[in-house]
């Protein structure tokens, strides 16, 4: 909890720093950092962050999903990105079989997609 706490205090300058220096781009820039953050703690507090690749490409995406907002929520990158996300997900869980189970692929397409998307919606960046 200490470390969090000191985290957050560290993070205020970097947040005035966004707000008041950075041009228009920097507020959706501290959305996708914070998007990437977020998956990666959902997708460790579910227990699967001991494969990296996980957390990785979930917090990747939820990067592409901030991108995607502040461009203007264009209909045909959200389609080749949710078929690339699930496409990459598949292949995984195909060369892992027996261990990553559908429970695994839902969490990881959740903290990927649509925990950024939420936030995206709720605070708009385009």
């Amino acid at each position: 909890m200490l470390v969090r706490t000191l985290a957050g205090l560290l993070a205020l300058p970097l947040l005035f720093l966004v707000i008041f220096v950075l041009p228009d781009w920097g507020v959706p820039m501290a959305y996708a950092v914070l998007g990437a953050l977020a998956a990666y703690e959902l997708v460790s507090a579910a227990g699967l962050a001991k494969r990296k690749f996980l957390p990785a490409i979930s917090a990747s995406f939820a990067v592409l999903v901030q991108a995607w907002a502040y461009f203007g929520f264009l209909a045909w990158p959200a389609v080749l990105g949710l078929l690339l996300f699930v496409a990459i997900l598949f292949a995984y869980g195909m060369r892992h079989i027996g261990e990553v189970s559908f429970e695994t692929v839902a969490v990881t397409l959740f903290a990927g997609i649509l925990i950024p998307l939420f936030f995206s919606l709720i605070v708009p960046v385009y």
